[in-house]
């Protein structure tokens, strides 16, 4: 749904009910300060940095469960493979 839009009639209170209960669930855990340089730390650091990082650890079920790639190794990989295939046919044509 796009940002400012309206859900449909048919699955309002449904929407409704749901943000209510993620809003609530966001109030209740906030995320501090410390956790979230620890991610910004652990992407500057890490010997091989994710392409996304989830800095909510309460989200990651949901995020997961919408997300198989969450840490975005799997898009990654399919660009590598993307370039390597272009060098390898730009290499064959010269």
């Amino acid at each position: 749904m796009l940002m400012g839009a309206s859900p449909p009639p048919e699955v309002a209170a449904t929407y409704e009910a749901l943000m209510k209960t993620a809003k609530r669930g966001m109030a209740g855990r906030p995320q501090s300060a410390t956790d979230c340089a620890a991610f910004y730390l652990r992407a500057a650091t890490d010997d091989a940095p994710a392409l996304r990082y989830l800095t909510w650890p309460p989200f990651e079920g949901m995020v997961r469960s919408k997300f198989v790639d969450v840490d975005g190794a799997g898009a990654a990989a399919a660009v590598l493979t993307m370039i390597d295939a272009l060098s390898s046919s730009a290499a064959a044509s010269e």
